[in-house]
């Protein structure tokens, strides 16, 4: 009598299941930290970062003067946001041992056509709320208050804190969570 022969060669060389611990059940999948555990590990520690910061910051006294909102403030703020969430990236980057260019952060065309649309339907948004909100009369241009260097002077300050938060926004959690969660779980 002859035997059967095998289907295949792999079928009968496969190796015996590894054995898989609780942990890495619940928390791994074949792409590492699963991703709702990767974004909870990103917010927690962007929460730590942000506490040092806006502790660090406020003994500074840099945003208690009290001095109402300006450039600086804001810039500061935002700043302490940006680096808070750069300084989260880098952390996860780390962990799952990938660059901070893959958190959708890479450097070069940090200043591309895609930055200065953002610049253009934002400045846009802005306006058309500000002027719905004229013509609703819950709102008001007023007067120009400033004249001359003064003028100039803001207008510059002002504008470089919102390009700096329109940096903080193009670069911070959303990117990396849209990055971190792009990878699926199971194949």
């Amino acid at each position: 009598m002859e035997e059967p022969a095998p289907e295949s060669v792999s079928e009968t060389l496969q190796p015996p299941p590894e054995h898989r611990s609780l942990s890495t059940i619940v928390f791994g999948g074949p792409n590492g930290i699963r991703a709702g555990w990767r974004l909870l590990l990103f917010l927690s520690i962007a929460a730590v970062f942000l506490l040092i910061l806006g502790s660090f910051l406020y003994r500074l006294g840099r945003l208690s003067h009290g001095g109402g909102l300006t450039p600086a403030s804001a810039a500061l703020g935002e700043g302490s946001i940006s680096l808070a969430l750069l300084l989260s990236a880098a952390v996860m980057a780390r962990i799952e041992k990938r660059s901070l260019a893959d958190y959708a952060m890479p450097a070069r065309g940090a200043l591309g056509r895609q930055f200065w649309q953002g610049v253009v339907w934002g400045f846009l948004a802005v306006s058309a709320l500000l002027l719905v909100m004229n013509l609703a009369h819950g709102f008001s241009f007023g007067t120009i208050a400033l004249h001359g260097p003064k003028l100039v002077y803001y207008a510059c300050a002002w504008a470089c804190s919102r390009w700096q938060m329109k940096e903080s926004a193009s670069t911070g959690s959303p990117a990396t969570s849209r990055s971190t969660l792009a990878r699926s779980d199971s194949q």
